[in-house]
């Protein structure tokens, strides 16, 4: 069964990370992915497949290797346009690439429109 989250955020935000624990489906259910020697990057696709975030390293960060926990932190420009996102985590490791949620879930920005200054 696949889900979704959704995280909203305000045009312009860049205050809080995004976060994720990256983990892979087993036959024993769901299990974090050891992130130790490995590079994390960062992604995000709008609507019509189009990167509006180019797969990146700038603004990863890695909580706990172990865990799998990562987060994104958005710079200036990066939440400027209305609309919603898919958003990815890349695990590489000797080159070769491995895309979270790979599992059927969905993980999605939601960038709402600033509202008028009063």
């Amino acid at each position: 069964m696949s889900t979704e989250q959704t995280i909203t955020i305000t045009q312009g935000d860049t205050l809080l990370p995004v976060g994720a624990q990256l983990c892979r489906r087993t036959s024993n259910g769901r299990e974090a992915v050891d992130l130790t020697g490995a590079t994390v990057l960062f992604k995000m696709i709008d609507a019509e497949g189009a990167a509006s975030i180019a797969l990146t390293s700038t603004g990863v960060t890695v909580v706990d290797d172990e865990s799998g926990t990562v987060q994104f932190a958005f710079s200036a420009g990066q939440t400027d346009t209305v609309g919603t996102y898919s958003l990815f985590f890349v695990r590489r490791v000797g080159g070769k690439d491995e895309h979270f949620p790979n599992d059927g879930n969905r993980f999605l920005l939601e960038i709402v429109a600033k509202l008028p200054a009063s």
